[in-house]
C-alpha cells in the first residue's frame, strides 16, 4: 500500500491492514466531498516530505 491520490470503492482487506509493517494511515473520504478533496494535497505532502 502506498499513497493513492484517488478514492477507490474497494476497502483494504482486514488481513492486509493487520499484516502491514510500520506506520499505517487509512484515510476515508469521497471524491465529491470538498473537505476530502482539499485535504489531499496536504496528505500527499505528509507522505512525500522527508
Amino acid at each position: 500500500m502506498g499513497f493513492t491520490p484517488k478514492y477507490t470503492t474497494e476497502a483494504p482487506q482486514l488481513q492486509e491492514v493487520q499484516q502491514a509493517r510500520g506506520p499505517l494511515v487509512l484515510e476515508f473520504g469521497t471524491s465529491w466531498c470538498g473537505h476530502c478533496r482539499a485535504a489531499q494535497p496536504h496528505i500527499e505532502e505528509a507522505f512525500t516530505s522527508k
